[in-house]
């Protein structure tokens, strides 16, 4: 830390003080805008390379290692919240996210994407919001070891760096007592500014933005986010998905204003999309999700058929799924998908209030639907909602089948890979969805010039 460094007899040529550096972190406060800046420097040439890769793949690096991750050690050891250079780091960081991501970040849209993934957000954190946490969070655990190298005398620069960053913490999340002793956790500092500011976000936003921050911010809606973007998984989503998928979660403009094929006027945020039943990725969806819990069944070692016949005498109508052999209770199970769209006018209402909201009466109404099945096949209705959030009954469907894959397969993480096949899929179909809406007239010739490349 830099507060101990300098009340340690360090050797260093006179004049040359910003220069000194130990494990790659300054050794003075003067050298902390050097540090920074090289940083920042450093994600600039990784921007330009990170544009070669899918813009999954782009993101995927950057939350994960190339962004804020790579200065974790310079924000744990410097008071890297006294630096002025933190603005202009935090300016290249959303330059790199808006060119990866091809989404038009305005001041709102970067306040939801430096989010956690937990509070609604995309995860690339910016170095503004994060100093003070880690900072706090390392001097709290280092205090011990620092006071018994030092002598008490030498302990007064350790003290009033530490001072000057809580006075900063309680001035950024007022209301809120710091204990004694310390919380060690990073999260412990950071969770209570984070939601300060997605309550900020949210009280400022319209009521589809307020519902989709909810959404967001729901269990398992972005998981997307931490699934390792392998084609050959099925886990990648094309360039344009993935920007799809992020303007939709940040609220960003997705598409040129248009008339959908419906003939309903197409805003730039594209969400018309999502509940259009003309838009063509509302079938792709259904049988993409569908299909992934039948093979998910089948290799926790559950026999299991799509689209039973049989089960209701002689009505048309039948479940998405069932096993073959009794699922609990001596009965099969036997379910149904289905995805509401979060910010359908029909749902807009009540998905202001409460997450999920359109998830739980998605599941009523399958209850109903399929009241006599349930007399000898467990049924569960499966909602998901557009935006991500997960229905109860769908939720915990999917965990029962991630525990038996576990104990088929041997893979712990199962239950977690599962999700995120799920919501890989659920982005594609919204994707589907927006794009679903354009209607283009041919171009003159389009015809006799591609009769010529065939």
């Amino acid at each position: 830390m830099v507060g101990v460094s300098n009340s340690v007899d360090v050797k260093v040529p006179l004049g040359r003080m910003a220069d000194a550096t130990l494990l790659i972190s300054p050794l003075s406060a003067e050298g902390l805008e050097g540090a920074l800046e090289g940083r920042r420097l450093d994600l600039q040439r990784m921007t330009v390379r990170l544009q070669f890769l899918s813009r999954h793949e782009g993101l995927f690096l950057l939350r994960s290692t190339l962004g804020v991750p790579r200065l974790l050690h310079l924000l744990r050891s410097s008071p890297c919240f006294l630096s002025p250079a933190v603005e202009s780091f935090d300016e290249t960081l959303k330059l790199a996210v808006s060119r990866i991501s091809n989404c038009e970040l305005s001041d709102t849209a970067w306040g939801r994407a430096i989010l956690p993934v937990r509070w609604g957000g995309l995860g690339v954190r910016d170095v503004s919001s994060l100093a003070l946490p880690a900072f706090l969070a390392s001097s709290a655990a280092s205090a011990g070891l620092v006071c018994a190298l030092l002598a008490p005398r030498h302990l007064h620069p350790f003290s009033t760096i530490v001072g000057f960053a809580e006075d900063a913490w309680r001035i950024r999340c007022p209301g809120v007592l710091l204990p004694e002793p310390r919380p060690l956790a990073q999260r412990w500092y950071d969770d209570p500014a984070c939601g300060l500011a997605f309550g900020s976000l949210i009280a400022g936003a319209d009521a589809v933005g307020g519902a989709s921050m909810l959404a967001a911010r729901s269990p398992g809606s972005g998981c997307w986010l931490e699934a390792l973007p392998s084609p050959s998984l099925g886990l990648r989503l094309g360039d344009r998905e993935l920007s799809i998928a992020v303007g939709l979660r940040l609220g960003c403009p997705v598409v040129a204003c248009h008339v959908c094929i419906c003939g309903t006027p197409v805003t730039a945020d594209g969400i018309h999309g999502l509940s259009c039943r003309k838009s063509a990725g509302r079938q792709s969806r259904h049988s993409a999700i569908n299909h992934i819990l039948a093979l998910a069944l089948r290799s926790a070692g559950i026999p299991t058929v799509l689209e039973p016949g049989g089960l209701l005498g002689g009505e048309a109508k039948r479940p998405d799924g069932a096993t073959m052999i009794p699922w609990e209770h001596g009965k099969c199970l036997a379910w149904d998908f289905t995805c509401p769209d979060t910010v359908a006018p029909s749902h807009l209402s009540d998905s202001t209030v409460a997450a999920g909201s359109a998830a739980r009466a998605a599941e009523s109404l399958k209850r109903k639907k399929y009241i006599e099945i349930a007399t000898t096949h467990a049924f569960v209705p499966v909602a998901i909602e557009t935006l991500g959030t997960w229905g109860g009954e769908a939720a915990a469907l999917v965990a029962e089948i991630g525990r038996g894959q576990a104990v088929a397969t041997g893979e712990v993480r199962a239950g977690f890979f599962l999700r995120q096949r799920i919501s890989i899929a659920l982005q594609r179909g919204n994707a589907i969805s927006v794009l679903g809406t354009i209607s283009l007239p041919p171009l003159p010739g389009e015809g006799a010039l591609s009769e010529g490349f065939t």
